[in-house]
């Protein structure tokens, strides 16, 4: 999960991310797509944008901990798919993620 308007990283995702750099030291030939969302408060294109941010950033700390960058791919998929309703700050709070999509064995 992300801050409101935030790219970046929180401690629990941070927690989340070593277990995602650990799976992938595990499986080498592993690829993944990180799939970066945002609730729907504002505007489309900004929410687009940064829903970008979100997913290179989460690209960005797994090279940054030695993953082989060919390995991940970033995807802004804006507001697109929520998994719980906007209309409560605990839906928006849940909407605002990042998920991962194996793309390669």
């Amino acid at each position: 999960m992300f801050d409101n308007n935030q790219v970046k990283l929180t401690t629990e995702s941070i927690l989340a991310l070593d277990q995602v750099w650990q799976l992938l030291n595990e499986n080498p030939t592993l690829s993944l797509q990180i799939n970066g969302y945002t609730d729907s408060v504002g505007n489309k294109k900004a929410n687009l944008l940064l829903s970008e941010q979100r997913a290179r950033a989460v690209v960005s700390y797994l090279v940054r901990k030695g993953i082989v960058p060919e390995r991940l791919r970033a995807k802004g998929l804006g507001d697109t798919m929520p998994i719980a309703p906007n209309t409560t700050e605990k839906g928006r709070a849940l909407n605002r993620r990042t998920e991962l999509e194996v793309i390669g064995m």
